[in-house]
């Protein structure tokens, strides 16, 4: 699947959530240290773009 079809399947409209879905995507080719690492970012990104809905 090429990036520009990625876009078009599963994109939710909001460019931070739609990196931090990719990201954990990816995560998986990642050794294990580095899975929690992206975990953790795209856990903070998710988080960081609710908060800013509710407001």
């Amino acid at each position: 699947m090429t990036e520009q079809d990625w876009e078009d399947e599963t994109s939710t409209g909001n460019q931070a959530v739609d990196a931090a879905v990719r990201s954990v995507e990816n995560a998986s080719s990642l050794a294990a240290s580095e899975q929690f690492a992206a975990y953790e970012a795209a856990h903070r990104t998710l988080r960081e773009v609710l908060s800013s809905i509710e407001e």
